[in-house]
């Protein structure tokens, strides 16, 4: 049974290992020891790795007078199995169209969950059977048995295809998934004719957090351009088909261990001839010899071995690298990049300058590249940076330079937001729990910024500043508003005054003479007497006036200039109040009545 078109649709190379292609150029130039990258793990888990067995890095030829040798190396390359880190979960349509191949769509769902547990790749898997709509397995699971009994359960027949529900029931698996990587093999032959749109569900199976959940479709006998070519999400894709005769197994799972090749002083890899030869299935391991010719000095030789795994599908580069030298006796000559004075970087303590390189001359050896002790970042102060050489032989040669960091940025000062409060009770200010300014800066820390605020705080808005400064004299500042208002109501009286005529009216008649008064905590804008009936207001006039009012209901209200110790003669429809009015708009009010005779009150009138 084959499935090569299928293979080739499990490429998890976003998912599971990127290309080392680039790393292993980037790490080719001037090797003095071996190399990390000596073993890397490919998709599915397996080891790959490559070995110099000799000679042992930093092992010395002596050259001829011509500057020039040749030595032999030799070692291995190694590919392992894969570990089980994947969940696989199968979809298979068991619609009415799908009766005339649904025998040879389980037999390979059965053949491939052996290759996937036997190979070594999978942890648990499950299985989803759908039709007009689509039922699973209750849990993962790695039973075996188990799995094959759900693949081999009676045919659903379903009269039409519900691609959405089966979606759904395949991420209700896959939220269960504890492999790193789920990969989704939907296998059908028609279109998605029933349960609405898959795209949601394609989408949420795709998105899960828990695990990442690669989506392959299998299109048999009716291509790809229709609802089975939408349905792969997270780099899958749709293989079309005519059968799953046309599917191999054994390619699904298994590793491979491909070329070895070596490369002199970064130049270009050139195969090695190796035993065995070609590619090798895994577990493998290849060896090989080579002589190659060695120049006074360092010789960077480097061993890089390709493997895959047929989950990955993808070349993944292994390296190993050694250093050859080439004896002369002559210490370098080495000259180090200028001192350096610079600012922290912007909100570090600390500069990530770059110092520059040294440069190294030797009588025989070129190319020689000298390393620091530190590349940064710097710390506050002044840091020393040896920079270090070995020529070929091992003859050594340093120097120093200095890079001096200081603290050129200003601490970050943020005020409170502006405040708005109401005078305390009974006066016109207001005494508040001044709030603290935050300060942050980029070496030093426990920052106490200084104010100007001062309690109490008048009427009005008053402007409070922050300002602060670092153990570098670097400062800065900010401000914020405290605003204070007159909420608080003045007081209103409107008291008898003295008849003139000295008649008394009668009880609660307001046909009497007043006085007005009244206080506020800040200040009083106007005093005024409002008619209850009409609403006429009269004045203003100042504290203490001295009015006669009287209520005459078919009148129109009017004011007229007193005489004697009245003021004004006011006449109105109703009752009459005292309206004071204080400078931020508060009001109170107050009734004018003439209080009742001593007699009346005794008897309880």
């Amino acid at each position: 049974m084959k499935i090569t078109t299928f293979a080739t649709s499990l490429l998890l190379a976003s998912v599971l290992v990127p290309n080392q292609a680039s790393q292993v150029d980037e790490a080719l130039p001037h090797f003095r020891a071996r190399s990390l990258l000596t073993a890397v793990e490919l998709g599915n888990g397996a080891q790959l790795s490559v070995n110099i067995n000799a000679p042992a890095t930093g092992s010395s030829v002596v050259v001829d007078d011509t500057c020039a040798a040749s030595t032999p190396f030799d070692g291995s390359a190694s590919v392992g199995k894969g570990n089980p880190d994947v969940t696989y979960i199968f979809i298979i349509d068991e619609s009415g169209s799908t009766s005339g191949i649904i025998a040879g769509i389980k037999a390979f769902f059965e053949d491939l969950t052996d290759i996937v547990f036997s190979e070594g790749s999978a942890l648990n898997a499950g299985v989803v059977r759908f039709g007009s709509s689509a039922i699973r397995m209750s849990a993962l699971t790695d039973d075996i048995a188990a799995i094959k009994d759900v693949i081999d359960n009676p045919f659903l027949n379903g009269p039409s295809t519900n691609c959405a529900d089966s979606l759904v029931k395949a991420r209700e698996l896959a939220e269960t998934s504890t492999a790193a990587t789920t990969i989704v093999l939907f296998a059908g032959d028609g279109a998605c004719n029933s349960g609405g749109s898959f795209v949601g569900p394609a989408n949420d199976l795709a998105g899960l957090a828990n695990t990442n959940v690669i989506v392959e479709t299998i299109a048999i006998g009716i291509g790809c351009q229709g609802d089975l070519g939408s349905i792969p999400r997270n780099g899958g894709s749709c293989k079309a088909v005519t059968s799953v005769n046309d599917f191999d197994i054994t390619t699904v799972i298994g590793t491979t261990l491909k070329d070895v090749a070596y490369n002199l002083n970064a130049g270009a890899f050139a195969s090695l001839t190796t035993s065995p030869s070609g590619d090798t299935a895994g577990p493998a391991t290849k060896t090989f010899v080579q002589a190659i010719p060695i120049n006074l000095g360092p010789n960077d030789l480097c061993v890089k071995a390709t493997g895959n795994d047929e989950v990955g599908q993808q070349d993944v580069d292994v390296l190993e690298c050694i250093s050859i030298v080439g004896v002369d006796a002559s210490a370098p000559t080495i000259t180090c990049p200028a001192n350096i004075i610079t600012a922290t970087d912007a909100g570090l303590c600390e500069s990530s300058v770059a110092t520059g390189s040294a440069t190294a001359i030797d009588n025989c050896s070129d190319g020689l590249s000298p390393q620091a002790s530190a590349t940064g970042p710097f710390p506050l102060g002044i840091s020393t940076v040896t920079f270090s050489v070995v020529d070929a032989s091992g003859n050594p040669a340093s120097c120093d330079m200095s890079v001096e960091v200081y603290d050129g940025e200003e601490p970050i000062l943020l005020c409170p937001a502006d405040m708005t409060v109401s005078t305390d009770a009974g006066i016109c200010t207001a005494t508040i729990e001044i709030p603290v300014a935050t300060v942050t800066d980029n070496c030093d820390q426990g920052l106490t910024p200084s104010t100007t605020a001062v309690n109490p705080f008048a009427l009005g808005s008053t402007t409070v500043e922050y300002t602060v400064a670092d153990n570098a004299g670097n400062t800065d500042a900010c401000t914020f508003a405290v605003v204070v208002e007159d909420n608080e109501a003045p007081t209103a009286t409107c008291s008898p005054a003295n008849n003139p005529g000295g008649n008394v009216p009668k009880a609660n008649n307001q046909d009497g003479f007043f006085v007005l008064g009244g206080e506020d905590n800040c200040s009083v804008l106007s005093y005024q007497v409002v008619d209850s009936v009409s609403g006429f207001v009269f004045g203003p006039f100042p504290s203490g006036t001295v009015f006669k009012y009287t209520e005459a209901p078919g009148s129109t209200p009017s004011q007229k200039p007193g005489t004697g110790n009245v003021n004004y003669f006011l006449k109105g429809k109703g009752d009459a109040y005292v309206l004071v009015t204080d400078g931020a708009g508060n009001t109170a009010m107050a009734p004018c009545l003439v209080p009742p005779k001593p007699s009346r009150l005794l008897r309880g009138i």
